[in-house]
């Protein structure tokens, strides 16, 4: 057993009732450690390891020896309640130690969140990392940004404090602000006052355009065939077709509408062969006849042993859409869903190379 384990447990056994010499000498130990700060010369705030180091070499009772393991075990803000905790059970009225303990843990929590807050980061209670990005917002928005993600994501209401007085400062002195007070607690960098340095983005000037909008009220055939080239028609390659020529008359026209039927010849593998304008009240003969030519060599409908004729009617209406400048006024539409009985390649395709049947 060493020296030190030996003066612990025979400090235990002195603490056994009728011993009040060696009880004093605890409560002497607990004394001494809470003026540890003005016994040793040394500060918490400045040498927190030289202070625990003198304690350990300081305490006389095998329950002092004890304690003091404990303490330094603990974190900063635990040594605080434990030493006040154990002073008031020795009937110690101060324990400055207990005072310098926890200012020094309310300071480096106050650091920690200035270090997040100049990184724009910072570990959430369940393990994540919680990110901050006011670089896309304008001054007002940025500080409401900034305030909601210290109230929610850092600990201590003093980063909330410095936060606020931010706030009430010039957005000009902002940057130099932050940077001052990282400074101040020895943190090198600061993005956070890098990105409040550069004026937000201008804001890309919206405008209120005429939108290429359809649906297929109608396409005569069975219930299959009617889903089939409804939802063909509707995305993938014929849906852009469709809306790229109508789009581009509603440049010229913003209010053109109208219903276009059109009737389809197609092969045996549901690729169209011909298409033409059954009717129309569109009053657009170029807009029909972009669609009628796009639409020939895509597959429509299912595959039918000998091919077949439909018709379907598309009923084309804008709509008041808005986009940035030079944006394109024709937005992508997603891939056609895969046809009963079409023949596809291995890529999921129509294709005529290596075959088979789906």
């Amino acid at each position: 057993m060493s020296a030190r384990a030996y003066v612990a447990a025979l400090g235990l056994l002195w603490t056994v009732p009728g011993l009040p010499t060696c009880l004093n000498v605890y409560r002497s130990d607990v004394e001494r450690i809470c003026d540890a700060e003005s016994r040793s010369g040394k500060k918490v705030k400045t040498d927190a390891a030289g202070v625990m180091s003198w304690l350990e070499h300081n305490v006389a009772s095998g329950q002092g020896i004890v304690f003091e393991g404990q303490l330094a075990s603990e974190s900063p803000r635990d040594r605080a309640v434990h030493l006040r905790a154990e002073a008031r059970g020795q009937s110690i009225a101060a324990c400055p130690l207990a005072d310098a303990f926890e200012a020094f843990a309310v300071a480096d929590d106050y650091r920690s969140a200035i270090v997040s807050l100049c990184d724009g980061e910072a570990v959430t209670e369940g393990g994540g990392v919680a990110r901050l990005d006011v670089a896309p917002a304008d001054d007002a928005e940025r500080m409401r940004e900034i305030r909601d993600w210290t109230l929610t994501v850092l600990k201590g209401s003093e980063a909330l404090a410095f936060v606020d007085k931010m706030a009430q400062t010039a957005v000009q002195a902002r940057p130099a602000m932050l940077r001052a007070e990282a400074g101040r607690l020895g943190i090198p960098t600061c993005a956070l006052a890098t990105t409040l340095e550069h004026p937000p983005p201008t804001p890309i000037p919206l405008s209120l355009v005429a939108l290429p909008s359809f649906t297929v009220s109608r396409v005569d055939g069975a219930q299959r065939v009617q889903e089939a080239i409804t939802g063909t028609l509707s995305s993938g390659n014929a849906g852009q077709t469709i809306d790229n020529c109508y789009g581009q008359a509603l440049v010229k026209t913003p209010t053109l509408a109208g219903n276009v039927a059109l009737r389809f010849t197609f092969d045996p593998n549901g690729k169209v062969t011909r298409a033409e304008e059954s009717s129309s009240s569109l009053g657009s003969a170029a807009v029909v006849k972009c669609i009628t030519s796009g639409l020939v060599g895509e597959v429509l409908a299912p595959a039918e042993k000998g091919g077949a004729k439909y018709t379907a009617v598309l009923a084309l209406t804008p709509y008041q859409g808005s986009r940035p400048a030079g944006w394109p006024t024709v937005m992508p539409r997603p891939a056609p869903a895969a046809l009963p009985g079409t023949i596809v390649s291995d890529a999921g395709a129509p294709d005529s190379g290596r075959r088979k049947k789906r």
